[in-house]
């Protein structure tokens, strides 16, 4: 058999479909790589939520009776503070607590996030942080890290404040449940 010369409009279509298709590859190549080198150079988001220490104060007077310091990662300005009675199970009742939250500079990686909590004295033992058993306040608060709607990262933990009405008081906290 010999072999038959193609006909010449077939041979320059292959010739082309083949020149696109090395053409597609180089580009996603080329591409590929400017991302991989864009990536690596931008800053990484930090989304650490670390708890620091529950502050108490409740001298004669004070306003802040209970601060709450957590770190939170530098940039994240997008947070969500809830507080709960004690294990998250239901918000705070009556009226018992009001809040202040800032953040200020920690260091490169890091903001301080600052949790004021005022307690309305003479509500306290109504509401269901109360515990009257231990004669102190057992409550719950969520810090969660947010992008737009979405959670990032979230801390949530118990606190008990127990009162020695005879001497002072000890206060205490759970890791993560």
């Amino acid at each position: 058999l010999k072999h038959l010369p193609r006909n010449n409009s077939q041979h320059l279509s292959k010739r082309m479909q083949t020149k696109n298709m090395i053409s597609s590859v180089l580009k996603s190549l080329a591409l590929a790589t400017v991302l991989i080198v864009s990536r690596s150079s931008a800053e990484i988001l930090n989304w650490d939520i670390n708890f620091l220490q529950l502050l108490p104060d409740f001298d004669n007077g004070a306003t802040n009776e209970i601060t709450l310091k957590y770190e939170i990662g530098k940039g994240r300005d997008e947070y969500q503070v809830d507080f709960f009675n004690e294990n998250c199970i239901a918000p705070i009742t009556g009226n018992t607590v009001s809040t202040v939250v800032s953040t200020s500079s920690k260091d490169t990686n890091h903001h301080t996030l600052e949790i004021l909590m005022d307690l309305n004295k003479q509500k306290i033992t109504s509401s269901n942080i109360w515990n009257s058993m231990s004669s102190g306040l057992k409550f719950c608060v969520r810090v969660k890290l947010l992008s737009g709607d979405t959670v990032i990262n979230e801390d949530t933990r118990n606190f008990d404040v127990d009162f020695d009405f005879k001497a002072n008081f000890d206060a205490n906290e759970e890791v993560n449940f």
